[in-house]
């Protein structure tokens, strides 16, 4: 099943009238991009940012390009979704790089707690992602071209029925944790990283698989977190995952015309933009609703923050290590982020995304 609607017949009638226009002028003959996600429509990667991306594309394309819509976790599972593009299920997929650390290991240094806020990581990233480097060829090794990417607002701590005055609150908690380096935040804090995916996480709190989950705000409607949490910290420094966006098979897009690629990345841009937008500004509507309804909320002493964020700095120097035990090298892709992070002098400049082929 994909997302029928009276526009989409609309658009099929176009895209068939460009098939026949191409057949007799010689010019690009319309491409159908099929799309696997699994993130609610009310998210704002979703809603600012795929679904934007998909009309900016399909008007500035004339109908050349449309797209197949398949929500909902359809076609695969989250920590699936490079190895199926890989294998043709899908030809552009939405992407949370914290899943996939085995495809994309030095992305993995993005959610590392630099301290920088989310405008600077997904201006970093996208640098990193679309700019000559380890991370690019991580991309290319995947066969994959970036298109949309953002970062999630800092995360805090959220409980059902258990207070959260201060960080011994934490240990010996249970909590959901996307994996990578999130997992070591949260051992730093004596708490079990539970590895559990988007999807899931509100079973998993019905079911006590977790005693608690590390989010922001705007993605608790799509997961209806509201309807069972009762406890969140606030101003806790938590880093929110970067890196999370949608991708296109290099296969899908080195067929398009180079236009047709031009518009892509371009729109691509915007997307981001848009969307890291409306995250942040959902994330803060969605906190004051959230207080309205009942939460409980807790905000930690500066002597409490600062311990916890001391203990973040074995983090950094851990990760290295383990890349250099697996052959690669952590601290050069940390210099690497570091340049392009230092080369954006307003983080809500994105730049220009260029052609990962």
């Amino acid at each position: 099943m994909f997302i029928t609607t009276a526009k989409s017949v609309r658009r099929t009638a176009g895209a068939a009238a460009t098939v026949i226009f191409a057949m007799l002028a010689g010019t690009a003959q319309a491409e159908t991009i099929s799309v696997g996600y699994y993130s609610s429509d009310k998210h704002p990667l979703v809603s600012g940012g795929l679904l934007s991306f998909v009309e900016e594309v399909e008007t500035r394309t004339n109908g050349e390009i449309t797209f197949k819509l398949f929500p909902a976790g359809q076609l695969f599972k989250p920590r699936d979704s490079v190895r199926s593009v890989a294998a043709g299920i899908a030809d552009m997929t939405q992407l949370v790089i914290p899943y996939h650390r085995e495809e994309f290991p030095y992305s993995q240094a993005i959610n590392l707690p630099h301290g920088w806020g989310p405008w600077e990581l997904t201006n970093t990233y996208i640098r990193a992602s679309t700019q000559d480097g380890l991370i690019r060829d991580e991309w290319k090794k995947n066969n994959l071209v970036p298109l949309v990417l953002a970062t999630n607002p800092s995360y805090e701590f959220h409980t059902i029925d258990t207070p959260l005055n201060s960080p011994a609150d934490i240990k010996g908690m249970k909590v959901r944790s996307s994996g990578g380096v999130i997992d070591d935040v949260v051992q730093s804090m004596g708490a079990t990283p539970i590895n559990i995916t988007t999807p899931e996480t509100f079973a998993a709190l019905e079911r006590k698989t977790i005693d608690a989950t590390i989010y922001a705000f705007s993605n608790w409607k799509g997961l209806n977190l509201q309807e069972v949490l009762g406890h969140t910290t606030l101003g806790v420094p938590l880093p929110g995952p970067s890196g999370i966006g949608f991708a296109i098979s290099s296969a899908k897009f080195n067929a398009l015309t180079p236009e047709q690629q031009s518009i892509m990345l371009d729109a691509g841009r915007n997307a981001s933009v848009t969307a890291q937008t409306q995250i942040l500004e959902l994330n803060v509507k969605a906190l004051e609703e959230f207080k309205a309804g009942g939460l409980k909320v807790y905000e930690w002493s500066s002597e409490d923050i600062a311990a916890m964020t001391e203990g973040f700095g074995s983090i950094v120097s851990s990760w290295v290590a383990a890349m250099d035990t697996n052959g690669l090298d952590g601290n050069a892709v940390i210099a690497e982020l570091g340049a392009f992070h230092d080369a954006a002098d307003d983080p809500k400049a994105i730049p220009a995304f260029t052609a990962g082929n």
